[in-house]
């Protein structure tokens, strides 16, 4: 049975700087309930982090001034075959599933300056010299929500425009001083999807806030997707495909799969025939409400 978020945790009220020390009461608090969710891997693990990583997608992507949603981001991932660019959308998802399925995203400096310059940084230096900057706030003497705050505010000055990168490196150097096995996209989804003023006076007030209502959908996001994994684990018996072991682990793994990309080599016939199933059951949903071209998720 997993706990319920107290109503305290969630009640971030208003923004504002006098408001700062209440928030970060509220942040600490909702923050260890993350942690809870970290110290006990579960086999959903993989399909809460991928969503998570989808809705900070799609936060940044409409921070940058882009019109895709959710649906439209997953199908821009899911749909490009491996060999074909994804676009700005799904490129953005892209790097968002990349940060929560690493345990030390900033141990790896080049791929993130690639990354940048990939979002439309203007040279490879200012992108060096913001993660370099984060990385010295992820071992530094700053405490850490102060951190997260600071390292936002340093990513606008370098590469101004590229909320993807400010709020990734954020999430980064959050898991890092809370030594937390991987980064967990937070800040972002818990922002207001408005242009936000990382040089404003009430920015460190911002984050603290963003970062409550951002545990409180993971939290929330963790509950749900496991109440749908014990439904697909108990109907694992039930199907006589020899590859669905490995389906079931895959659904649990990420957030979308079409038939054709199952895993053990399924033809795309016995793939629908297999999720159909599935769904019949009540394990999985049809997530585009589509008649073609269908993916499938908890």
């Amino acid at each position: 049975m997993i706990p319920v978020l107290p109503g305290w945790v969630r009640a971030v009220g208003n923004v504002s700087d006098g408001d700062r020390t209440e928030l970060a009461c509220r942040a600490g608090g909702a923050l260890a309930f993350v942690g809870i969710a970290l110290d006990s891997p579960s086999a959903h693990s993989g399909c809460w982090l991928d969503r998570l990583a989808l809705r900070a997608a799609a936060v940044t992507v409409a921070l940058g001034g882009r019109t895709e949603g959710e649906a439209e981001i997953r199908d821009a991932w899911h749909l490009t075959r491996p060999d074909q660019d994804a676009g700005p959308a799904g490129r953005t998802f892209g790097l968002w599933r990349r940060l929560a399925g690493r345990s030390a995203p900033l141990a790896e400096p080049d791929l993130l300056v690639a990354a940048a310059q990939g979002l439309g940084c203007r040279t490879a230096e200012a992108a060096g010299d913001a993660i370099e900057i984060a990385r010295d706030l992820a071992t530094g003497a700053l405490p850490p929500l102060a951190a997260v705050a600071a390292v936002v505010a340093a990513s606008e000055r370098r590469c101004p425009g590229l909320p993807t990168l400010s709020l990734l490196l954020a999430d980064a150097v959050l898991a890092h001083r809370l030594r937390w096995p991987m980064a967990v996209p937070l800040l972002a989804v818990g922002l207001e999807r408005r242009p936000f003023r990382s040089d404003a006076p009430d920015w460190p007030a911002v984050c603290l806030a963003a970062l409550s209502r951002g545990c409180g959908v993971a939290w929330d996001l963790y509950g749900e997707i496991g109440r749908r994994a014990e439904r697909l684990q108990a109907v694992r018996g039930r199907l006589r495909s020899r590859m669905a072991g490995a389906v079931v682990e895959a659904m649990l793994a990420t957030d979308a799969l079409s038939p054709a990309r199952l895993p053990g080599g399924l033809s795309d016939r016995a793939g629908r025939r297999l999720v159909d199933r599935l769904v019949a059951l009540g394990a999985v949903r049809e997530l585009t409400g589509r008649s073609t071209f269908r993916l499938y998720g908890l």
